[in-house]
Formats: structure tokens, C-alpha cells, sequence
């Protein structure tokens, strides 16, 4: 199998589509999974803090805001712990008294064999541990074909930069860095919509034929925006 097309788009969103802020959360995470080899797929889980809801803390006159991230991943099947690990999230804050509205945006990758899985992620304020939010989610995992063509999840994006020389960033991938958005909020403040999947086929489609895809967006009415 190979990977026939890669695809960014970009849509633009008038007032009325159908976006509602979500109110405000310390914690947020999703995944999308892509083509790995005949037995598992390559995932990875993207996972956002909310600055203006933590806690922060001073240290060397700077102050930081600092979180744990926890991830935990159990097969269904036999009960086995595939992933179960803390990491610790620090950040600086330029000034506490003003709204930031940002996120602290990161991901973590891994290859899952075919299954079913207990996903349950969650974010936690080191300075009010009592301030947090687990999401349990059963993710599914199928590899993909090589008898077919084959279509990766689709990874909801902040940004998108083509040709990025940026290389070592987390979010570099086939020539692009793709920053993920796990809050998936779009509206005022994040006008423009960017989202990244992949197409892959199998040698027959070498012999050559066309392709024709077809995107759609909906709004929370199911109506067609």
C-alpha cells in the first residue's frame, strides 16, 4: 500500500454556522489514527490544557502554569495495560492578571495492533489537584487494507504550514506541520477551520484511474454548511 494523497483544506466560517463556544474547561483531548503496517495503525492523541483555567504558580520571579497529563490504555479483550503513564506539563505565563485565551497544545504517538480499546485520558492542575477532567473513550482499531483504497481519520487543525522546514517539531509530517485542535471549537476567535487526512491505496491504483472525493461539513442542525 502506499500513500496516494495527502489533503489540507481550509474552510472559511460566516456567523450562524452552527459553532458554539464551549464553555469554558481545564482539559481536552482527541486522536485521529493513520496507516502504520498490515497489523496495527500509528495513532496519535492530541491533548490541550486551558491556561485561564489553572492555577499559577511563581518561581524565579516567572510564573508558570503546570498540569499532569495521564493517559491510560487497556485492551478489552485480554485486560492487559498497553499504556499507562503521568507526564508533567509546565508553561509559562507573561502576565496572570489578563486573559490569555490559549491553550497548551500537545500529542503523544503510539502504534496499537488491531482491537479494541479503553482509552481514558485526563488533565489535572498541579496547584488545585481537585481542578481536573477525565474522558473515557473505546477506541477501535482496524488496520488498514491493502486490498482497497483506505482513508485515515480525519485530524481537526488550529493551523497547517506547507513545506515547513521545522522538521523536530511534534506536529511535522510529511512536509507539514499540522497543530492539532483536541478542543475541537471553532468560531470567532478560530475562524477558519484546517483539516488533514490521508488516502491511501493499493498497487492496483498505480495502473492509473481517477479519484474523486468529496467533502462535506454540517452544522449542529445536520444542515449542510
Amino acid at each position: 500500500m502506499k500513500k496516494l494523497i495527502l489533503f489540507i483544506a481550509i474552510v472559511f466560517l460566516a456567523p450562524g454556522l452552527g459553532f458554539a463556544q464551549k464553555a469554558s474547561e481545564i482539559f481536552d483531548f482527541d486522536y485521529a489514527q493513520f496507516e502504520y503496517d498490515s497489523t496495527s495503525n500509528f495513532v496519535e492523541l492530541y491533548y490541550s490544557f486551558n491556561q485561564d483555567a489553572m492555577s499559577p504558580v511563581a518561581n524565579n520571579s516567572q510564573n508558570y502554569v503546570e498540569g499532569i497529563l495521564s493517559v491510560s490504555i487497556q485492551d478489552t479483550t485480554t485486560g492487559n495495560m498497553i499504556l499507562n503513564k503521568k507526564w508533567k506539563i509546565v508553561h509559562p505565563v507573561a502576565d496572570t492578571s489578563v486573559s490569555s485565551d490559549k491553550s497548551l497544545v500537545g500529542m503523544i504517538s503510539f502504534s496499537l495492533p488491531q482491537g479494541t480499546f479503553k482509552c481514558v485520558v485526563g488533565g489535572t492542575d498541579m496547584v488545585d489537584s481537585t481542578h481536573k477532567k477525565f474522558i473515557t473513550e473505546y477506541m477501535h482499531v482496524r488496520p488498514f487494507s491493502h486490498d482497497s483504497l483506505g482513508l485515515s481519520d480525519i485530524q481537526l487543525a488550529s493551523r497547517i504550514l506547507q513545506n515547513s522546514k521545522d522538521t523536530k517539531s511534534i506536529f511535522y509530517k510529511n512536509t507539514f506541520e499540522v497543530t492539532p485542535m483536541p478542543t475541537l471549537v471553532f468560531g470567532r476567535n478560530l475562524p477558519v477551520v484546517f483539516y488533514y487526512y490521508e488516502v491511501y491505496e493499493n498497487n492496483e491504483g498505480e495502473k492509473g484511474g481517477e479519484l474523486k472525493i468529496r467533502n462535506t461539513i454540517f452544522n449542529s442542525q445536520g444542515k449542510a454548511v
